[in-house]
């Protein structure tokens, strides 16, 4: 990929059209949600939305696509063994697209792939999840983020979040919610900060026994 969202820099496209290049121009929004059990299987969840589109077309409309689609327009995690596509589908809503895919996995380090990489292991006292994200690339210019800045005005950003099986006693940087941590990335910060690495990271404290047997 060698420009991201609406024709700027690799750096931040990825993060927008990671999964379905045949996505019209422009990504509004970007959710991706992990939902960890405890012996490190669980689903994956990821939801693109689309600026508002111009064409005459029931709001009401839902397309259903079948797997083999999906899998064709690049949805590269329903490729590997061990993580299989359960469902996808597209909708249009208040005149935008909405894509959304999920997956099943047998174990989340399967994940790591494309610059993504995912853990879930034990660290002393803690159960430790971990998923960071890399470009690849290095810093872009200053030019190259006031282009952004100019092309992706009034676009939200990427929201990342995990479940886990156990309530989570450190997630830094997240909003934290019971077994649920969430990190927000606003496109105007992804671009200021000329962000081509992501770190997320979530803890649970395990007590004696879980210490002592194992979990």
């Amino acid at each position: 990929m060698k420009s991201y969202c609406r024709g700027a820099q690799r750096t931040f496209f990825v993060l927008c059209t990671l999964h379905l290049a045949f996505f019209l121009a422009g990504c509004y929004s970007y959710s991706h949600q992990v939902d960890l059990n405890r012996d490190g299987s669980g689903t994956l969840r990821v939801q693109i939305e689309h600026e508002q589109i111009h064409f005459f077309l029931d709001g009401e409309t839902v397309r259903e696509r079948d797997v083999e689609d999906c899998q064709e327009a690049s949805y590269h995690w329903g490729k590997i063994q061990g993580v299989e596509m359960r469902s996808c589908q597209s909708w249009i809503e208040d005149f935008r697209v909405f894509e959304e895919a999920v997956y099943s996995f047998n174990d989340v380090s399967l994940l790591s792939t494309q610059g993504w990489s995912f853990s879930w292991q034990r660290e002393g006292s803690y159960k430790v999840f971990t998923m960071d994200y890399e470009t690849g690339e290095g810093p872009p210019t200053e030019d190259v983020k006031a282009k952004a800045r100019e092309e992706m005005a009034g676009f939200r950003g990427a929201s990342f979040s995990v479940t886990l099986p156990k309530e989570i006693s450190e997630a830094p940087g997240a909003a934290i919610g019971g077994r649920t941590a969430t990190w927000d990335h606003t496109w105007q910060k992804i671009i200021d900060e000329g962000i081509t690495e992501l770190h997320m990271e979530a803890r649970v404290k395990l007590n004696f026994w879980q210490r002592l047997f194992g979990w």
